[in-house]
């Protein structure tokens, strides 16, 4: 359930420029650097990361027991 929560939310999609196709096109149209990039893709992956654990792990005990 974990995995397919994180895939739904194309987790590490942003963390590298070779995570997601999108990123290719930020960083060749110049529209974001690649510093800029690293810094958005680690600051949305702590986002979901605290998401999944302050909402997820309660729902997960909450359902498994």
């Amino acid at each position: 359930m974990g995995f397919a929560l994180l895939f739904a939310s194309s987790y590490f999609s942003t963390l590298t420029p070779q995570g997601g196709s999108q990123n290719v096109i930020f960083v060749a149209s110049d529209y974001l650097t690649q510093g800029e990039l690293y810094r958005l893709g680690l600051i949305k992956t702590f986002f979901y990361m605290l998401v999944f654990l302050i909402a997820g792990t309660p729902w997960i005990l909450w359902v498994a027991g």
